[in-house]
């Protein structure tokens, strides 16, 4: 159950409570993650065996459509003797398909398009089929490019990306190989638009002016995707996929490492504060007394801010706690008052500073130290 936004009368324990929930469940889910990285390689073969399976039935099915398609259209672009240099197309495809005469037909044009028109009908019927399957198999062969490709998108990582990367403080390593180069860009380098079609099949010019005369579709029967796919085909049969595969359960062992610093360590942090917070708001809420340290930390990070807080331990303790891979300086302890009741007081001291305070979920201040030490000094004098 993931924690609400926090309303001004939420109770802090109960934030608290969804903090250790929330870094609990995640950190186990990384964990489980982390144990199962070596494995990320499996499924390599599969998803590239898919790829290759569809794009050489794609390219089967193009071998039938581009001679399916030309023998359409080399019937419809018969030349029209009593019509100009017109071909026949548009009007016979209205002809055959919708059984209807354009009011403008003259007995001569009528009687020709009837003699020349015999087979067309059956010939769209071919191409219209083909190019309904190729439009099929295309996306088919997209999905599992997609699949293959983004396999190693987010190697070693996976969900917790963004997390390692912000960790990280710089871009994480990315897998790259030539192969992987092939497979990712030669599908979609040849990949153009009607026009990149040969126009002699979907088109004719005419005083100038581009005509567009396909029955089968806005511009081209084809879906724009590359006409002739064998010569992707060939070079992925000379492709070793076994090597890719060990090339990349080499680069996992290094993200493990990566992934344990920038992930593992983070959340287990974050579950350990978030306790510790938890159980001192319980105690607080049950008026326990606490034996501790306010202290009062700065960092050379932040000239302008100093953090107020409290500990049953040594605060040199917590200062190092704190100093880690998110901050370029060590905390440095410039106060520290052992007292009693240390938790109680801390809240007392936080309130006096609430103007101050930079953030309601962060103990940082923007104060001077002498002036946070008078008031820390003072809490504890009236609270004994």
């Amino acid at each position: 159950m993931k924690r609400p936004y926090r309303f001004r009368n939420t109770p802090r324990e109960k934030e608290y409570e969804y903090y250790v929930e929330d870094s609990n469940a995640e950190l186990n889910e990384a964990k489980k993650f982390y144990n199962n990285i070596d494995k990320e390689h499996l499924g390599i073969k599969s998803k590239y065996n898919n790829f290759f399976n569809c794009l050489v039935e794609e390219m089967r099915n193009r071998e039938l459509l581009i001679p399916a398609i030309k023998k359409f259209y080399n019937t419809c672009f018969k030349i029209n003797p009593n019509c100009g240099q017109k071909p026949l197309l548009e009007n016979a495809f209205n002809l055959v398909t919708f059984n209807l005469w354009s009011d403008s037909f003259d007995e001569s044009e009528k009687k020709y398009i009837l003699n020349n028109s015999k087979n067309i009908e059956s010939y769209f019927d071919e191409a219209k089929f083909l190019a309904d399957k190729d439009i099929r198999l295309t996306k088919e062969t997209q999905n599992t490019h997609h699949d293959f490709v983004y396999f190693f998108g987010r190697g070693g990582y996976k969900n917790f990306y963004n997390r390692a990367e912000y960790n990280f403080k710089e871009p994480l390593p990315r897998f790259t190989h030539e192969i992987l180069s092939l497979i990712e860009r030669g599908y979609f380098t040849t990949i153009g638009y009607s026009g990149d079609v040969d126009q002699n099949l979907i088109m004719y010019w005419e005083d100038g002016g581009l005509y567009d005369l396909s029955p089968l579709g806005c511009y081209t029967i084809m879906t724009g995707y590359q006409v002739d796919l064998n010569p992707l085909v060939n070079k992925l049969k000379q492709i070793n996929i076994d090597e890719i595969e060990n090339d990349y359960k080499e680069f996992l062992k290094e993200q493990k490492k990566i992934f344990y610093e920038t992930v593992i360590v983070p959340l287990m942090k974050w579950k350990k504060g978030s306790t510790e917070k938890l159980t001192q708001e319980l105690r607080i809420k049950k008026h326990e007394t606490t034996d501790g340290y306010i202290y009062i930390l700065a960092n050379k990070a932040f000239p302008n801010y100093i953090k107020i807080g409290s500990t049953m331990k040594d605060p040199r303790i917590r200062a190092h706690e704190l100093t880690g891979t998110g901050v370029p300086f060590p905390y440095e302890v410039k106060f520290k008052i052992l007292t009693k009741n240390c938790e109680i007081l801390e809240k007392k001291v936080h309130t006096i500073l609430g103007e101050k305070r930079v953030d309601l979920e962060r103990e940082f201040f923007e104060c001077s130290i002498e002036e946070a030490k008078k008031i820390i000094e003072n809490a504890v004098k009236n609270g004994k």
